[in-house]
């Protein structure tokens, strides 16, 4: 750490703190240069108590006031230059010159219709406000076809605070309304990491970004097509399906909280080609299979990370990636050697209720579940996605990781098996209550077929070497 010397430190520039301490208290102070932006009723210091209770919060509640008061002058300079102004931007900055000016808009909502002494002391206050944003802001003209007529005009930001006085700012910009669709689709208390809530928040931070922001009420269907011919240069059709479909969602649950009645502009979307593009998954071949466990099991003694054990994971199992993921210590019951595909910690959902099953655990799994129980997975099934296809690519595969799903079924088709136990172990149907009362047995037969597949596709086990299923007592 370097010490400077007194003399230096003195010399270095300081940071402003726009604050004062009087007692206990903090009062915000900031002087304004009105060439800087000007705005109605415009002050050239601005003087406000703050809610902190200790200096390092008056410091940051104070750099936030100072950042915000910077914003609205720079808003109001590009308003009277007429450049444009985000509407983003407009609302912020009406934000702001409503604490500067003192306007409390919710008591105002809630009085200006009535007909007591305080509601007539707010209409006259908003009338003297409404009063100051014109002279501010607005012009007079005269009328080109008949110099006898005054026109008057008012500016883009002007216009805009008066539909702020008469309207209130409310929440209805589309970029704010996650929180509103979490909460109206039950997922609000889910992780940031979730599937659900990540892919909702990246979708709409894509649109905001691609045709800017907008409230909830003034986007249009001109603005869906455009972000559908510009999310086609970069992905398929059928992903750009999927997130229309999210953006679909999530303005129906803002516009049912703001009382939006119009129609929902990202209904029924022209997405030309439409599922044209699509690529067919491929199923793995079986000497696909074993050449990928061949290279599987040469690499065993030089792993680094949890890659190739979430590749055998799910080549030895036929699961989702997803279930795959999202396997944790508590998952694997090591004295019953079964493997419970199901919501826990880390993944609170699975893809549907059938997907809930167990999956006999052989040798071979075993392994491989201890392989990947030793490293941290991945921050999102999207970043393991990504990590086992990269890894496929390179190995000289020319399939992804859902293929091994497709063909985990085919080689169980190649041994026979019966349908019913394809669908189980793959999750396909509905585990009812015989399977429940009847576990041993389903699960000791099922136990043999998966180390038939395993034998099959190369990894060498045998009736011999399998581990028998201990059931656990049952009421």
């Amino acid at each position: 750490m370097v010490v400077l010397r007194d003399n230096l430190r003195d010399k270095m520039p300081r940071q402003p703190t726009y604050f004062e301490q009087q007692g206990d208290s903090f009062l915000f102070t900031k002087r304004l240069n009105p060439k800087q932006g000007r705005f109605p009723l415009f002050q050239d210091r601005i003087k406000r108590k703050m809610a902190a209770t200790n200096l390092m919060e008056a410091h940051q509640e104070a750099l936030k006031y100072a950042s915000a008061l910077d914003h609205l002058q720079t808003v109001a300079l590009k308003d009277a230059k007429g450049l444009p102004v985000a509407i983003k931007d407009m609302r912020a900055a009406a934000a702001t010159w409503l604490w500067v000016v003192d306007v409390d808009l919710d008591t105002y909502q809630a009085l200006k219709h009535s007909r007591t002494r305080q509601g007539n002391e707010a209409r006259e206050a908003i009338e003297f406000v409404r009063d100051e944003v014109i002279a501010e802001l607005g012009t007079h003209e005269e009328s080109q076809s008949d110099p006898r007529l005054v026109v008057s005009y008012i500016s883009h930001f002007g216009d805009y605070l008066l539909g702020v006085l008469n309207d209130g700012l409310g929440n209805n910009m589309f970029s704010e309304c996650l929180e509103t669709y979490l909460k109206g689709t039950n997922r609000a208390h889910l992780s940031k990491a979730t599937k659900a809530v990540h892919d909702a928040k990246r979708y709409l931070e894509l649109f905001t970004e691609t045709v800017g922001d907008r409230p909830v009420d003034q986007i249009k269907r001109r603005d869906v097509d455009t972000y559908i011919q510009k999310r086609l240069t970069n992905v398929k059709t059928t992903s750009v399906e999927r997130e229309i479909n999210s953006l679909r969602a999530i303005w129906a649950q803002s516009a049912r909280s703001l009382d939006i009645l119009t129609q929902n502009p990202f209904s029924h979307p022209a997405i030309k080609g439409l599922g044209a593009d699509a690529e067919i998954r491929q199923t793995p071949t079986l000497d696909q299979t074993r050449a990928l466990t061949k290279l599987l099991i040469s690499h065993k003694d030089k792993i680094s990370s949890y890659v190739q054990p979430l590749v055998a994971v799910l080549e030895l199992t036929g699961a989702r990636l997803s279930e795959v993921w999202g396997i944790t210590k508590n998952d694997w019951d090591r004295e019953a050697n079964v493997l419970y595909l199901r919501p826990n910690e880390r993944r609170r959902t699975l893809k549907t209720k059938n997907s809930v099953r167990p999956f006999p655990v052989t040798p071979a799994l075993a392994t491989w579940l201890d392989e990947l129980l030793r490293f941290t997975p991945a921050l999102t099934t999207n970043s393991a996605s990504a990590a086992t296809l990269k890894w496929l690519k390179s190995q000289g595969f020319d399939f992804g990781n859902h293929s091994l799903r497709h063909g985990f079924k085919q080689r169980l088709s190649e041994l026979d098996a019966p349908k019913n136990f394809i669908e189980e172990l793959q999750g396909w149907s509905s585990q009812s209550m015989a399977d429940h009362y009847g576990h041993v047995t389903i699960t000791e037969r099922k136990l043999e077929l998966v180390s038939r597949v395993h034998a099959h596709i190369g990894f060498s086990e045998s009736r011999d070497n399998v581990i028998p299923f201990r059931a656990k007592n049952r009421d």
